[in-house]
C-alpha cells in the first residue's frame, strides 16, 4: 500500500519537476530572444549610421578625384 503511494508521489513530483523545467526553459528562451532582438536593433542602427558615413566619405573622395582629373 505504502509502496504504491510512494511511487505515485515520486512520479507526481518528477512530473511536476519536468513540467516546471520545460516551462522555465520556455520563459528563459523568450527572454533571451527578446534581449537578442534588442541588441540587434541597437547594432543595426549603429551599422546603418556607419554605412551612411562611409558612403558619404566615399562619395566625397570620388567627387574630389573627379574635380582633380578635369
Amino acid at each position: 500500500m505504502f509502496e504504491g503511494l510512494a511511487v505515485f508521489c515520486i512520479s507526481g513530483c518528477l512530473g511536476l519537476e519536468l513540467y516546471c523545467g520545460v516551462l522555465m526553459k520556455k520563459i528563459l528562451k523568450a527572454r533571451s530572444d527578446e534581449r537578442t532582438d534588442d541588441r540587434r536593433a541597437a547594432y543595426r542602427a549603429k551599422a546603418y549610421k556607419d554605412l551612411a558615413e562611409r558612403t558619404a566619405l566615399k562619395n566625397a573622395r570620388q567627387t574630389l578625384w573627379r574635380s582633380l582629373q578635369k
